[in-house]
């Protein structure tokens, strides 16, 4: 047999005071969380970064020190705060990229083509072209690569998703058509 469980309401009698706390807090978490996550879109749009909960985690004692109306609100819970947006973030771009595989496979299909799903570990040291590493790329020295594409195969930061679609069947080398998105 399961364990019981026992419901205990406690009722608050609140000073008018503390009923007045009570009601701005959830604003300035309300504020915090927008802040946090325009500071993601802005971060973005304008540089190209995505920023982690680390790096906003570790800027909220400035944050603090400039609106000492959240002090009282705690580290920990505004920590929280911060810790939602990230994972608000995270659902959202997991979708996204989810959305994004399945059109492309289906575009893929359409096309008589084939999409695959490609393990992006150590894919942004390859050469697009002929699959050499970066450094030893006959690609580069021989001018392969066009002009629309001259940073593919050098990113600077490692590829979290990678997929390849074929634009022809039995399409299995780069140079028959393929596209290739690390993001």
């Amino acid at each position: 047999m399961g364990k019981a469980t026992r419901n205990i309401i406690f009722r608050l009698y609140p000073t008018r005071k503390q009923e007045e706390t009570l009601t701005h807090w959830p604003d300035l978490h309300r504020e915090l969380y927008n802040a946090a996550l325009q500071e993601r879109r802005d971060a973005y749009r304008k540089c190209g970064i995505s920023l982690t909960y680390n790096e906003q985690q570790n800027e909220l004692p400035a944050v603090k020190e400039g609106r000492p109306d959240l002090v009282p609100l705690g580290s920990h819970a505004l920590q929280e705060t911060v810790r939602r947006v990230d994972r608000a973030y995270r659902s959202l771009l997991d979708a996204s990229m989810g959305l994004l595989f399945s059109m492309l496979a289906y575009k893929a299909v359409e096309a008589e083509g084939r999409a695959e799903n490609v393990i992006p570990n150590g894919t942004s040291q390859d050469c697009f072209w002929c699959g050499a590493k970066a450094r030893t790329c006959p690609c580069e020295s021989t001018g392969v690569r066009t002009a629309a594409s001259p940073s593919i195969g050098t990113t600077t930061r490692p590829s979290i998703f990678s997929i390849v679609v074929w634009s022809r069947p039995g399409g299995n080398h780069p140079r028959r058509g393929a596209v290739l998105l690390r993001l």
